[in-house]
């Protein structure tokens, strides 16, 4: 019947060019009159062949620059110059429309505006999901619902601690999320787990959500809004709800988990390079209470005189003693008013003359991480001149600045002000007059700034009674002037307290306006992007001084897009246990999926109690999993802890706390792994890729692992199975299908996707003259993997290879084996089991500036195939600077299969032989030449080769050996 009436009722409108974008569409289609309950209009725009952005409404009419303009979108959406479909089709019939690209096709019931979303790329298609609307029982309520169909897992979303309690496996499927802590969105909230108290966790909000099911199938649905929302996973259909006029949404429909995360991330904002030093270790505590304290970690670190080496170290992170911060929560709301919260200036009293020693910290390759809050007590020097101009978040749009801390309310930081960071020139005020003065290079207007330099009023903070999250006690005394400023060069901010902790649901920000210029100013409208434009003023501060630095940030909370303006995040005041560090894994599976490339969290837990020698046992233990656990997945990798009165009886430094010997071993492996992840970096801005992605996302059809949070990828190449059980010293690990190396042993692994059981945890590791057993975790490398490293060793500083001086013979002989290696391109090689070829990118630069944004880094392709003759690598500069460096030596660690023959019998460089040696203390001695370092790996090293030349090196197989032997 419906073929039959097609001629009649058919209205076609087609544009059709195959291979080439043909602009954005816009279409829009109103519900018929007297409709009930039923949205007045659907807007759809058709970006690409598989994004497709959303817009209805049930209670306004359609805005009418649609057509000119598009659908507004939030500050959570970076990319709005899409190219349009490559193919485009559009008709109706029998009161359907069809709106069709190369890969998706849209049936809409013209009444209803009921949507069907097809996959037609695949063969054969499949439906995606529907989408329909509901206005709930209260008119401020709208949901879209969404079909379940073959969806039996879902990612994304952000921070979410789940049920059970230390569980780092599990998926979204079948729960719900509500509105449990405050009714805005972002929160910080305890964890209570068999009536126990178990510190707290972060509950941050990012709309995007995956669904995969059990073959193919997939798809991903980012929801434009900015409001709080609750999701319902178990009901088909789902349904997310949140308080808005209007629901506005994306369809992401590639083909699988890369292309779906990589449409997402180029929607919101790909993850800019952190600075090098980020991908190190940053030793922390709550908090630093002068340069002594500091010195006490770092020359445990640094310079030890307890028999133990070395510690790589990238830098310090200062909580809010350095500023002048304290706790007035248990002292009249009078002393609260004299809190300095905001002054973001050195108190000389605690930290006198702080250039001089930010310099003496930079001589030991170390940087600073500084803390900042968002409140502005009226104590400080920024109170007056930001309240003044209107800076403040207000009672009421024509009101003074709304009080924090009054009337009962807590007052744990002081009395004051909240910065409102949609107010632009208000942030880069505060950024002119106060991040300004703290970093190298960027120049204060002394005359703007005259009122937020100024001394502040007396501190007089004293000890109280320290309740959970309290730490460290307060600072005593009187007057507090401010540190000279000047020649200070902080590498990162740490953004508290961003969810807001604490807010007045009331209060009037500046805003921001939409389509027809509607406007938004309530909390409600704010809380969720509160962090983001926190960060997001930052580095636009960083951008409008011309400053050559990387913008690098710390946060507790944020949204979707926060990534792009250079930060990393943290899980929150998480408890000392191990079950919660567990939790704190789950959560990073899916936070990788939305974006946040960078997030770890307090090494050791944040909450640390030692009050016996059991709590100390265990503390010890238990740090050292942690740190092993941090040292893969974490960036930056950062200690950290509440140090209650001052007190330096709880240890956070990994050169005081735990089993030493594994805590270095641990961190050097990481330092040498840096050149792997900062590659991983550029990927993730360039294409979106994820650095620590989940194993599902790139092994998406086995099903075997669609929960697994226990297990993660370093890229693509290397999988660490984590350790959550206190004295665990091997555990199972499952191998997706292909050949794996045991990164410790080298043993190979043909594996069909199975579980290899009792993997051990332990490793015998020579320190010197000294054997130790040190604490691991299970490591695997995928056959065919590529991984650049560095040199590491005793003299290691930091992970710009800086380098000390030798003490002793032993070190001077660590130092002329790495002088040999002095700008060496090292890459270790796993052979895989058959006739392919390989390659990686090894991207390197300055480590710290944004000359990378224009092209200023070199690319060195590195590939490696196999034949029926053996091995052969290409090393090929194929972009990028090459002034610094004309000519470089290359340094291979090949392994393979192990034999009990040499199967290899020549090396060429460029078609000439190299020397073989006898053994690996000649290799390092000796100039171009290659060693059997053991009976599964090869080691080789050329002399200088010009970089436009892309040499080849090549591993002859001996007589009957094939590359199935190796």
């Amino acid at each position: 019947m419906r073929a039959a009436f097609a001629s009649l009722l058919l209205i076609a409108i087609v544009a059709y060019v195959s291979g080439s974008p043909i602009t954005v569409q816009r279409i829009q289609i109103k519900s018929p009159e007297g409709s009930i309950l039923v949205p007045k209009y659907l807007l759809i725009e058709v970006l690409t062949d598989d994004l497709l952005h959303f817009e209805v409404s049930i209670q306004r009419d359609a805005p009418k620059q649609f057509l000119s303009k598009g659908i507004y979108t939030s500050q959570m959406v970076a990319r709005k110059d899409y190219p349009g479909p490559s193919e485009f089709h559009d008709s109706s019939a029998n009161g359907v429309r069809t709106i069709s690209t190369k890969k998706v096709r849209l049936e809409i019931d013209e009444r209803s505006l009921l949507i069907t979303a097809f996959n037609i790329a695949h063969n054969p298609e499949y439906v995606l999901t529907t989408f329909t609307y509901d206005q709930l029982a209260s008119d401020e309520w709208l949901a879209l619902r969404f079909g379940k169909y073959w969806a039996t897992d879902i990612y994304g979303l952000g921070e979410h601690y789940m049920e059970p309690y230390g569980s780092m496996n599990g998926n979204f499927a079948g729960l719900d999320f509500k509105l449990a802590t405050n009714p805005y969105g972002n929160a910080m909230f305890s964890i209570v787990h068999d009536g126990a108290w178990k510190g707290m966790s972060e509950l941050a909000n990012f709309p995007i959500m995956y669904a995969l099911g059990p073959k193919h199938e997939n798809y991903a649905i980012f929801v434009d809004d900015v409001h709080a929302k609750e999701w319902f996973f178990d009901q088909d259909p789902f349904r997310v709800q949140m308080k808005s006029a209007e629901l506005r949404w994306y369809l992401l429909a590639g083909q699988n988990l890369p292309e779906l995360r990589s449409s997402y991330m180029d929607l919101v904002g790909r993850s800019p390079v952190p600075p090098k030093k980020a991908f190190g270790l940053w030793q922390s505590i709550f908090g630093y209470q002068n340069w002594g304290h500091v010195d006490h970690d770092v020359n445990s670190l640094v310079n030890p005189d307890n028999g133990h080496q070395r510690f790589p170290v990238d830098g310090v992170c200062f909580d809010i003693y350095w500023f002048g911060g304290g706790f007035y929560q248990n002292l009249p709301e009078d002393e609260a008013r004299k809190s300095v919260m905001g002054n973001l200036q050195w108190d000389p009293r605690r930290f006198p003359e702080a250039p001089a020693h930010i310099r003496r910290l930079k001589e030991q390759g170390l940087g600073v991480l500084l803390i900042e809050e968002s409140y502005v007590s009226v104590g400080s020097n920024g109170y007056e001149p930001m309240r003044s101009k209107g800076y403040l978040a207000k009672d009421c749009e024509s009101c003074d600045a709304t009080t924090l801390g009054t009337n009962g309310e807590d007052h744990w930081w002081g009395v004051g002000g909240m910065i409102d960071w949609s107010h632009e020139q208000g942030a880069d005020y505060w950024f002119d007059c106060k991040h300004c003065p703290l970093i190298a290079g960027c120049q204060v207007d002394t005359a703007k700034c005259a009122g937020m330099l100024a001394s502040s009023s007396s501190i007089t903070a004293r000890n109280g009674t320290q309740q959970p999250p309290a730490a460290a006690a307060a600072l005593r005394g009187s007057a507090h002037t401010e540190a000279p400023q000047g020649e200070l060069d902080v590498t990162g901010f740490w953004l508290d307290l961003g969810e807001p902790e604490m807010f007045h649901p009331w209060v009037y920000y500046k805003g921001y306006t939409t389509d027809e210029d509607r406007e938004f100013h309530s909390h409600a409208d704010i809380h969720n992007l509160f962090n983001l434009l926190w960060a997001q003023s930052l580095s636009r501060g960083f951008a409008r001084n011309k400053l050559q630095k990387r913008p690098w940030m710390l946060a507790r909370s944020g949204t979707s897009g926060i990534n792009r303006f250079g930060t990393g995040m943290w899980s929150g005041d998480i408890y000392p246990d191990l079950r919660n560090m567990a939790s704190s894994l789950s959560v990073q599976k899916h936070m990788s999926m939305v974006g946040i490339d960078y997030f770890g969290s307090d090494v050791g837990g944040f909450h640390r109690n030692l009050e016996s020698d059991s709590d100390r046992a265990t503390d010890y233990e238990r740090y050292t999993q942690w740190l092993a656990n941090s040292a893969w997945f974490d960036v930056p990798v950062r200690p950290h802890g509440w140090q209650p009165d001052g007190s330096i009886d709880i240890q956070t430094a990994p050169s005081k706390v735990g089993d030493i010997w594994s805590n270095v071993f641990n961190l050097r492996q990481r330092y040498a792994l840096i050149p792997y992840f900062y590659s991983l970096a550029y990927r993730a801005w360039l294409y979106g890729e994820p650095v620590v992605p989940p194993m599902f996302f790139y092994y998406q059809n086995d099903l075997s692992i669609r929960d697994a949070g226990h297990q993660k990828l370093i890229g693509r190449d290397i999988l660490v199975a984590a350790s959550s059980t206190l004295y665990q010293r091997s555990r199972g690990v499952y191998l997706p299908e292909g050949r794996w190396y045991n990164y410790h042993t080298k043993k190979v692994i043909d594996s069909k996707g199975q579980w290899i059981p009792d993997v051990q945890q332990t490793l015998s590791v020579k320190f010197g003259e000294e054997t130790k057993e040190v604490f691991i975790l299970p490591v695997f490398i995928r056959a065919g993997a590529l991984l650049p490293n560095m040199h590491v060793d005793t003299l290691t500083k930091n992970a710009l290879g800086e380098r000390w001086s030798a003490r002793d013979e032993r070190e001077k002989a660590e130092q002329e084996v790495a002088s040999q290696l002095q700008d060496t391109l090292i890459v270790d090689a796993y052979v895989p089991a058959s006739f392919t070829t390989n390659s990686f990118d090894v991207f390197e630069d300055d480590g710290e500036s944004v000359a990378y944004q224009s092209q200023q880094y070199r690319r060195t392709t590195v590939t490696m195939s196999t034949d029926k003759d053996g091995v052969k690598f290409q090393i090929a500069t194929t972009s990028g600077i090459t002034a610094d460096i004309k000519t470089r030596s290359c340094f291979l660690k090949v392994n393979f299969a192990s034999s009990s023959t040499q199967p290899f019998h020549t090396v060429l460089v460029n078609g000439q032989s190299v020397v073989k040696v006898a053994s690996v203390d000649d290799f390092y001695k000796a100039g171009a030449s290659w060693v059997y370092a053991s009976d599964s790996t090869v080691f080789i090293k050329t002399k200088q080769l010009a970089l436009a030349d892309s040499p080849t090196i090549e591993l002859r197989f001996a007589s009957a050996v094939t590359v199935a032997d190796v």
